[in-house]
């Protein structure tokens, strides 16, 4: 299969697979920070992390910070990464709305729970997308499937190069076979398959509003997004 080419969609593809666990991080130049005392927080964290260690605070130095907002739950984080000058070693901690230690990935999960709750599969902002889509509109999205079984027993350790190669095609089998259910459904359905990923449960699809309500309901899909376009910011 020759996948249909859009623009941007590669750097999309990538930023989607490094980065689709992780939650949005805004920086503290967002505004967010008024209902926040740096000061203290920066104290605490510093203490937080002193305590938890065992190392003297006078050897701890933040080097980043940064809040995490989680907008289906109302809750947001303030986080930050401290460097023990010492060792060099880099410890990592959150703090929630009332200056206490959090556990981000309860938060997270809360989060992600609230919105299985409220869209199902679908990522918010593709859940209003398709609510005001007409019945001949199409828009592209990608669509995450369950993982496949497959038996990487025996790639342990440092691979050769004649290993790392039968991985690789080991992967390509199974991925190729995994959604291959999912193509042929497209096709059905008059989708335009744009891209299917060799190495991830990944397909992209140019698909209509009924279609993404039936892949809603697979039990091989897991997910589906709207797909965004990233510019390089400016120099």
């Amino acid at each position: 299969m020759q996948p249909k080419k859009i623009r941007g969609l590669p750097v999309v593809l990538a930023l989607l697979l490094v980065g689709m666990v992780t939650m949005p991080a805004v920086s503290a130049q967002t505004g967010i920070e008024s209902s926040f005392d740096l000061q203290t927080y920066r104290a605490e964290a510093l203490e937080h992390v002193s305590t938890r260690e065992g190392i003297p605070a006078g050897e701890l130095t933040i080097i980043n910070e940064a809040f995490a907002t989680f907008p289906l739950t109302g809750r947001t984080l303030w986080g930050t990464k401290i460097l023990d000058e010492k060792s060099s070693a880099i410890y990592g901690i959150y703090l929630d709305e009332e200056g206490k230690a959090a556990d981000i990935d309860a938060v997270r999960e809360a989060e992600a729970a609230e919105s299985s709750k409220r869209y199902g599969k679908l990522d918010p902002e593709l859940a209003d997308r398709v609510s005001t889509m007409r019945s001949d509109e199409k828009v592209v999205v990608w669509i995450w499937l369950t993982e496949p079984s497959m038996d990487r027993s025996r790639f342990q350790g440092n691979l050769s190069e004649e290993q790392h190669q039968e991985l690789l095609s080991l992967q390509r089998t199974a991925y190729a076979a995994h959604e291959a259910p999912v193509i042929d459904f497209l096709k059905e359905q008059d989708s335009t398959v744009v891209y299917a990923s060799q190495y991830a449960p990944v397909v992209f699809a140019e698909v209509s509003r009924e279609a993404i309500q039936d892949l809603s309901k697979r039990s091989d899909v897991v997910s589906l997004d709207i797909t965004r376009s990233y510019e390089p910011a400016p120099q």
